[in-house]
């Protein structure tokens, strides 16, 4: 693989560039390190809500209700939860 792509979590859309940003720091996982465990497997869907809203809030200024919101229609369009939602 070319060190000039970036592949994105399949959870949520988040650019890994870096070993720490995807999940226990293996750039072979599908998932970033805040949606997945260190073994690669998804965190159960609501604590990736969670996350994800508390990011937009830190990082956007959203309200916390707006962000959750956001959140799950952001997940709801990535491979990882398609099917689930």
């Amino acid at each position: 693989m070319s060190k000039d792509l970036c592949r994105s979590c399949g959870s949520c859309g988040f650019p890994m560039r870096n070993p720490g940003d995807y999940a226990g720091g293996n750039p072979a996982a599908e998932y970033c390190s805040t949606c997945a465990l260190d073994d690669g497997q998804l965190k159960p869907y609501e604590e990736v809500v969670h996350a994800n809203a508390e990011y937009l809030v830190r990082e956007q200024g959203l309200d916390l209700l707006a962000a959750r919101e956001m959140a799950r229609a952001l997940l709801a369009s990535m491979p990882a939860w398609r099917e689930q939602r």
